[in-house]
């Protein structure tokens, strides 16, 4: 009995550390302020010497694209777009439909292991969650200090079947609009929220064992 309560509060761990990673990056990839930030702070206007507001305005067509609810096919205002590029943003979109998935599943999954440990009193689920989203960012930490880019090229590698991803900016110049800094402090964002998750799970875990 102690060893299936034991199981069931580490898959609840593992649940819940799923969707609040899975929550950090579908908050960060919709936060477009960080994008319009970014347009003047990289100074891509002048990089591409076109007014922010029309960079803006293809970069939401973009987001509102990546939407699991979105099935109307990718077409920039501005930019052109080669079959290769589309094929890598179909495959973008894809990457971001499973993680979306994952994010119900995850969720529904949490509701009812959780559901249950609350009833017994049983808050060990927290560490085992606190504790797997605070290794991410450790982790990542090291490889994002030594080499982003080769973090950033590794990262498609893995996630990507083919070379798509390196983009010609004379075929598709929407990459102009999308710096690799800008990815950067996205992938900041996402490593800084899950801090955060991990540090309110590991307070109220805290205060749960003061009682």
């Amino acid at each position: 009995m102690k060893s299936r309560k034991k199981l069931i509060s580490f898959f609840a761990g593992l649940s819940l550390a799923l969707f609040l990673l899975c929550s950090s990056i579908i908050f960060s990839l919709n936060f477009k302020p960080l994008y319009s930030f970014d347009v003047d702070n990289l100074n891509i206007s002048a990089e591409v010497n076109m007014p922010k507001e029309k960079i803006l305005k293809n970069y939401d067509i973009l987001i509102d694209y990546l939407s699991p609810f979105n099935k109307k096919n990718l077409e920039f205002k501005d930019f052109p777009m080669s079959q290769e590029g589309r094929v890598h943003f179909i495959d973008v979109k894809n990457l971001f439909n499973k993680i979306s998935f994952l994010w119900v599943i995850t969720f529904a999954l949490s509701l009812i292991t959780i559901a249950y440990l609350l009833k017994i009193k049983d808050f060990s689920f927290l560490k085992y969650s606190y504790s797997m989203l605070i290794m991410i960012p450790l982790l990542l930490f090291i490889p994002f200090v030594i080499s982003f880019d080769k973090t950033f090229t590794k990262f498609h590698e893995i996630f990507f079947s083919n070379d798509y991803w390196l983009f010609d900016p004379v075929k598709d110049p929407i990459i102009n609009v999308l710096p690799e800094k800008f990815f950067l402090h996205e992938a900041i964002l996402i490593l800084f929220i899950m801090c955060i998750f991990s540090l309110v799970l590991f307070f109220i875990h805290k205060s749960k064992k003061r009682k």
